[in-house]
């Protein structure tokens, strides 16, 4: 490919897609266009690759993205492409993970997502939960998902952001909930989730938490499967065996 020339052309229409290629995705290619408009024409750097017949081998989302950007299309001919060679693309090929980008960025010098790896080697602990667990520049949520943390796409363009204090709280709550999960024996996603809305409640007694769940956890956990579920388990464990005027709300 490297050889191939790189020709660009805006005749849309020139480009066919092979039948049996996988529907393309409406919000990929809004996702694309999105990331076009903050970072140029992705083509200039990977050309669309069709065969000589104009079928497309690889970047129908791209080709879709531009033309509804009315942007120009840079290609390669790589002439006896066909299906096959489509499939023995997209199965060789593997996308970037989150760790990759974040130690992308920390590597070229960026705190937040340095701070992000040092959590994640420290307590190894997922990447949906890392966001929620280093989200706490924003406001409580009614769906009990506290606040919107960096989009998909920001994070890949490095807009993830983590400051000292924000890193030092969440290593605290981090800290907590592996006690939780070690005192409860449960470590679902969604028990995860719960904890964190319930400990960021100004009203929260980590040491009180940890004996209730120790004593009476059980009867209340066994059966929750969704976060409202969780969150009403960990509340009545919370409150178990406590005088009416010392009970609390926590969610």
């Amino acid at each position: 490919m490297a050889n191939a020339e790189v020709k660009d052309t805006k005749e849309y229409s020139k480009f066919k897609i092979l039948e049996g290629n996988r529907v393309t995705d409406d919000n990929h290619i809004k996702r694309l266009q999105r990331l076009m408009l903050t970072s140029g024409n992705l083509t200039q750097q990977f050309p669309v690759v069709i065969n000589q017949n104009w079928e497309v081998i690889d970047g129908q989302h791209r080709i879709k993205a531009l033309e509804q950007l009315g942007w120009p299309v840079f290609y390669i001919v790589k002439e006896d492409l066909n299906l096959q060679d489509v499939r023995a693309i997209n199965i060789g090929h593997r996308n970037w993970t989150w760790k990759d980008y974040a130690i992308s960025f920390a590597e070229l010098g960026n705190k937040n997502y340095e701070r992000l790896l040092a959590l994640h080697e420290e307590f190894g602990t997922a990447f949906h939960t890392l966001m929620q667990y280093t989200s706490l520049s924003h406001e409580r949520s009614i769906t009990h998902n506290k606040g919107v943390t960096t989009s998909s796409l920001g994070y890949r363009m490095g807009e993830f952001k983590l400051d000292e204090e924000q890193y030092n709280s969440s290593r605290v709550l981090l800290a907590q909930l592996e006690e939780a999960m070690e005192v409860s024996g449960i470590k679902y996603r969604q028990f995860q989730s719960a904890m964190y809305w319930i400990m960021t409640e100004p009203s929260y007694d980590h040491a009180r938490m940890l004996e209730k769940l120790e004593k009476y956890g059980a009867p209340h956990l066994n059966r929750a499967r969704r976060v409202e579920d969780f969150l009403r388990a960990l509340e009545d464990t919370y409150n178990t065996y406590v005088r009416d005027e010392e009970k609390v709300r926590l969610f």
